[in-house]
């Protein structure tokens, strides 16, 4: 298995900005529009659309869904979907039905337990007819569960796979 395997998946988790990283974009555009604009011209008004954008860009609501992309990643000892880490040694249970394309992965988090479940119609696809959409989200979810299961077999022997 590679390193890690990237793939677009709709996975719709909203990660929320942190009051300090808007802070810390904020001084951060002022003190380089205070700069440039007295390197460029001798005062801050000429720079100051740069502020505006630095913003917008920081308070942006969906900036932090955008940056991290709809993404599933499989990585060698874990995965990344969203803001969820999920490290394939903590996995108790795995319970796949591929005819409806879910696969649902128990796992501890120090004393919790959490689910976390690979939907086959999260997978985008650039299909126009029905029978290839299907065809398409049916091979990556194969792939993509496949890859993971793998993993899984290999770090966490343990786990029941039903």
């Amino acid at each position: 298995m590679s390193a890690v395997a990237t793939y677009k998946y709709n996975h719709k988790e909203h990660i929320p900005l942190h009051w300090s990283y808007v802070l810390f974009i904020l001084v951060c555009g002022i003190f380089v529009v205070t700069v440039l604009g007295l390197i460029l011209s001798g005062h801050v008004g000429t720079s100051s659309i740069f502020l505006i954008v630095v913003v917008a860009v920081a308070l942006f609501p969906r900036l932090n869904t955008i940056l991290a992309g709809n993404t599933i990643e499989v990585y060698n000892r874990y995965i990344i979907c969203g803001s969820t880490i999920i490290y394939y040694q903590n996995i108790t249970e795995v319970n796949i039905n591929r005819s409806t394309g879910i696969m649902t992965l128990t796992y501890t988090n120090g004393r919790s337990t959490h689910q976390f479940v690979l939907n086959r119609e999260l997978f985008p696809t650039n299909a126009r007819k029905a029978f290839k959409i299907e065809a398409n989200r049916q091979s990556k979810f194969e792939k993509v569960s496949g890859k993971i299961l793998d993993a899984i077999q290999l770090h966490a022997p343990e786990a029941r796979i039903t």
